[in-house]
């Protein structure tokens, strides 16, 4: 009978017990929570507010998230190039009378990149190589473009020299010089020459005229009279107007062999011997390397569509480096528009 109290009683005994201690322990539902940040002490003078002071971390608790650190940008854009600098510069000069602002990319542009932008822009940059000196972080890169850069001056300098002596070879202003010598001797030839010897002249190609009509020879006799008066015209405008004469034969000269200079890409978009030439050898040989030095591939849709833009910002055209040289803020303006590009 005992051992089945004990039985009975133990379980009562254990719960009765338990929930003396969570009574004796737990607060009241009605009580408030103490104030976390310590009892609450009356204000006195002088003293900070308990709940202004931070408390310190305890072990094992987590931080709180970390101030923002603006990160440095080192991603310095090239400055861009104003044509007619370096070495190319040298043999090309700026055009006596600027182009009209144009984009050469652009479908059915009637301009070339060389007259907008002469040989500028032709050259390789480093760009995001990270923070710091670039020749301590990658010191391959910036020798490799060095030694490309260097290479890539010889053809253009070559082709720089090409247009400038295509250019004096079919328009030789520099011989404007020697037009007073050359008027003084032609009018002293004109009247010791040619007003002396001009009156048997005529009248010998009178006797061929009655020669030939007597043998019936109507054709023979019509060519011998042009050819005659064809001479007779060239010596006079020679003789009577050397300057006059010479500009004209310069100006036929030029102008033929421009526009079978022009025809080289079946658009024949400019008469200036010298402007043709060095605009096929820009476009076709040297816009194109530098596009697979810069893009891998010219003919590649990257090339296509990013090589326009990556050209036009960092490359001055002949406008726009005259209006940056008359005015500081227009330059300011303008090297921070394509570095931004």
């Amino acid at each position: 009978m005992r051992t089945l109290l004990r039985t009975l009683l133990r379980p009562t005994l254990t719960l009765v017990v338990t929930s003396l201690v969570v009574l004796v322990i737990a607060p009241p539902a009605d009580a408030k929570d103490p104030d976390p940040t310590g009892p609450n002490l009356p204000d006195i003078p002088g003293l900070p507010d308990p709940s202004d002071i931070p408390l310190p971390l305890l072990p094992g608790q987590p931080l709180g998230p970390a101030p923002a650190v603006p990160m440095p940008d080192c991603n310095e854009a090239p400055v861009p190039v104003s044509p007619g600098q370096g070495i190319p510069g040298f043999f090309d000069t700026a055009p006596d009378e600027l182009p009209p602002a144009e984009d050469p990319f652009g479908p059915g542009a009637t301009t070339t990149i060389y007259e907008q932008y002469g040989f500028a822009g032709l050259r390789y940059h480093t760009y995001d190589l990270g923070c710091g000196p670039d020749a301590v972080r990658s010191p391959d890169a910036v020798i490799g473009t060095a030694v490309a850069n260097w290479i890539m001056q010889v053809p253009i300098a070559m082709a720089a020299l090409t247009g400038s002596v295509t250019q004096v070879a079919f328009n030789p202003t520099f011989l404007d010089a020697f037009d007073p010598v050359v008027e003084r001797v032609s009018t002293a030839l004109h009247e010791s020459l040619f007003a002396s010897w001009i009156p048997a002249v005529l009248a010998l190609l009178g006797l061929l005229v009655i020669f030939k009509a007597r043998r019936s020879a109507l054709a023979s006799t019509t060519a011998a009279i042009g050819w005659a008066l064809f001479i007779v015209i060239v010596a006079v405008a020679i003789f009577r107007w050397p300057i006059e004469a010479g500009n004209a034969a310069d100006e036929t000269v030029t102008g033929t062999l421009g526009a079978v200079v022009g025809q080289l890409d079946g658009e024949g978009s400019n008469s200036d011997p010298g402007i043709a030439v060095s605009s096929h050898v820009q476009e076709a040989i040297l816009y194109r390397a530098w596009l697979a030095g810069t893009l891998g591939d010219p003919d590649s849709e990257t090339a296509r569509k990013y090589g326009p833009d990556l050209f036009r910002a960092q490359a001055l055209t002949w406008r726009e480096a005259e209006e940056a040289a008359e005015d500081p803020d227009r330059a300011e303006e303008l090297i921070e528009g394509k570095q931004e590009d």
